[in-house]
């Protein structure tokens, strides 16, 4: 752990000892059923990017004001990958209980259809599953969380509304993914599930034009809205994380009699980096061509979260009934993904990045904040240790439903070897420590979080891999 960015844990501790008593951590959750959730993901966001006064090149006024209006997690990790952490956050379980392979999505194994494919597997309970009941469900924005078939899509694993894209990543202004492997047994965002009555496996696939399973002259476009391509394609003039901002503060903005979850994950900052031009011109003095892309991304992600905040604080009871939760999936990259050349983020002070176990790969900027965290609270943070699974329990909690995954425990009644059965939820409620700072003696709290690294993963980030590892990190 690095002791630069330690320093900030005893002011953080110091502000926030005695600041509620205990029985705030009951009023502050308030009626279950009226609590609004947004749970925003940010893609690849360096740890000294999401933070104005750490990147001194970058201003985030947006993000910063979310934060200073509620409670820093300063010792929050993640997975050093998308999908593992994605995987992780949505299923309530450490990436080693549901991936630790960031791998393409639509890999599948046809002879295992619970748990044969990419993502988690369709025994486990998503989060939106939890929450349907009682909320009104979206996502906007990346998916990455398998699709090789129908039933692994948003639509089949508990939201009512979705328009994003389902690969790791998209061209931000065509949403053309060119990265197809002829070979693979689901097209990488070209399928529609056939409307009939055949198995819900059965799928066919079109390209970005039309209906062929040609896979080599056109780029497959990964734009959806629900359960088909989207109407609203990009035409190369319209900035994708501008219609995902758009459609966040929209849902945010429209009455409705249920509360809202939205799962608002933006393509930025993640590669392919194609900033619009006016962004990157308020970077001309930034000599290096990828850094001054990356500055405008960040800069352009700022905008598109201000965007959505400004509709979120236009309606005062709907600001009062929310938590808005903001994290990053992983550190940012300082190298490319095969460990050959340069990357363009900072995760100043921590050491490493995206793939890497170290610290600048998994210790993420992540905070809460919305009328649900007291007023004491804000401007504060927790040193709690705490990782993104923990996020499962925590919403659940504050939606009041059981995290207790049901369905996972059924697909393994009766498994007689641990392979084969469906690990349980391993997910801690967060929000004592976020609203008081007070450790509750009935309640369990994170001991450790165990980073898993498979041969596959370690080889792409250092370019030799030693095999599979596990990292544990104890407070």
């Amino acid at each position: 752990v690095n002791a630069v960015a330690n320093a900030e844990l005893p002011v953080a501790m110091a502000r926030a000892r005695g600041a509620l008593l205990v029985a705030v951590l009951v009023v502050a959750r308030g009626a279950a059923s009226s609590v609004h959730v947004i749970l925003t993901v940010a893609d690849d966001l360096g740890y000294a990017l999401a933070k104005s006064d750490a990147a001194r090149d970058i201003a985030t006024p947006a993000i910063d004001a979310l934060r200073r209006d509620g409670v820093e997690l300063l010792r929050h990790y993640a997975h050093y990958s998308c999908a593992p952490t994605r995987s992780s956050l949505l299923t309530g379980r450490q990436p080693l209980h549901v991936n630790v392979e960031n791998s393409a999505p639509e890999r599948s194994n046809p002879l295992d259809p619970v748990s044969g494919y990419a993502g988690p597997s369709l025994a486990m309970t998503l989060l939106a599953e939890k929450l349907q009941p009682t909320h009104a469900t979206f996502h906007v924005g990346k998916w990455d969380l398998g699709y090789a078939t129908a039933n692994h899509t948003p639509l089949a694993r508990g939201f009512d509304h979705s328009i994003g894209f389902f690969h790791h990543y998209n061209d931000a202004w065509t949403a053309a993914y060119d990265g197809l492997d002829c070979n693979a047994t689901a097209v990488d965002g070209a399928w529609h599930h056939k409307p009939s009555n055949d198995d819900d496996d059965q799928q066919y696939f079109a390209s970005a034009d039309t209906e062929t399973t040609d896979t080599t002259t056109t780029p497959y476009r990964d734009l959806w809205q629900d359960a088909a391509p989207s109407p609203r394609a990009l035409d190369g003039a319209t900035y994708e994380d501008d219609l995902f901002a758009q459609r966040a503060a929209a849902i945010v903005a429209q009455p409705r009699g249920r509360p809202l979850f939205l799962y608002y994950a933006p393509h930025l900052v993640h590669g392919p980096y194609q900033p619009p031009d006016d962004y990157l011109a308020n970077f001309s003095d930034v000599n290096t061509t990828l850094r001054r892309k990356m500055c405008a991304l960040v800069n352009k992600l700022d905008a598109a979260v201000g965007a959505v905040a400004d509709a979120a604080r236009s309606n005062a009871s709907f600001w009062d009934r929310l938590a808005w939760i903001f994290l990053s999936d992983n550190g940012g990259p300082v190298v490319t993904g095969d460990g050959t050349g340069v990357g363009a983020s900072n995760n100043y002070p921590l050491r490493g990045g995206k793939y890497s176990p170290l610290e600048g790969g998994i210790r993420v900027r992540a905070f809460v904040t919305g009328g649900l965290v007291p007023a004491p609270r804000r401007g504060t943070a927790t040193a709690a240790l705490s990782a993104v699974a923990d996020w499962y329990a925590t919403i659940c909690a504050l939606a009041n439903v059981s995290a207790v995954d049901d369905k996972a425990a059924a697909a393994s009644s009766g498994s007689t070897t641990a392979e084969s059965s469906i690990p349980p939820v391993d997910s801690f409620d967060l929000w004592p420590a976020i609203v008081g700072d007070v450790v509750d003696p009935h309640q369990p709290q994170r001991a450790e979080v165990v980073i898993a690294a498979t041969t596959r993963d370690r080889s792409a980030a250092s370019g030799s891999g030693v095999g599979p590892e596990a990292i544990v990190l104890v407070t």
